[in-house]
């Protein structure tokens, strides 16, 4: 609906933007010309930042029917482990990309579960359970940080 709409305004705007006869054409197609363009602007959702703790579980999304990053923040997957079935549509493809220490993962399209599971841990000894809910047809980044490396908690006063 939102695209037919910003063609729409697009379209009819466009023509009266040109007009050279009368000032009120031209104000109203720069009017509906701005409009168009901004309802076909999209805002980008595909982006997650989530907090997790050592040995805490990750809930995120994954793409159905493209890619899906996770990146750690300061840190780097050096492994992933999950449960391969053998099965071609119940399994799930997990690529760890060694540069940045990053994995992307793609779902077949016969895959009938709602959600994927894996374990990862990471350079800095750190492991997450990740449960990610998939959905939706475009990439999916996800980038997890530390809390506890985010937001260190103050250590407990001693009295004496």
């Amino acid at each position: 609906m939102t695209f037919s709409v910003s063609t729409l305004c697009l379209a009819s705007g466009a023509p009266l933007l040109l007009r050279i006869d009368s000032h009120l054409l031209r104000g109203l197609g720069a009017a509906l010309f701005t409009v168009g363009f901004v309802m076909a602007a999209t805002p980008a959702f595909a982006d997650e930042n989530i907090l997790a703790v050592d040995n805490g579980e990750v809930r995120c999304r994954a793409s159905k029917a493209d890619l899906t990053r996770i990146s750690l923040k300061d840190d780097r997957f050096v492994s992933v482990s999950r449960v391969q079935t053998g099965v071609e549509g119940q399994d799930f493809s997990i690529v760890h990309e060694p540069t940045r220490g990053d994995i992307y993962i793609s779902v077949p399209e016969a895959y009938s579960k709602p959600n994927i599971s894996f374990f990862g841990t990471t350079q800095k000894g750190l492991v997450y359970k990740f449960d990610c809910q998939i959905g939706g047809d475009s990439a999916v980044q996800v980038f997890v940080g530390n809390a506890d490396i985010e937001n260190p908690s103050a250590k407990p006063e001693v009295l004496t």
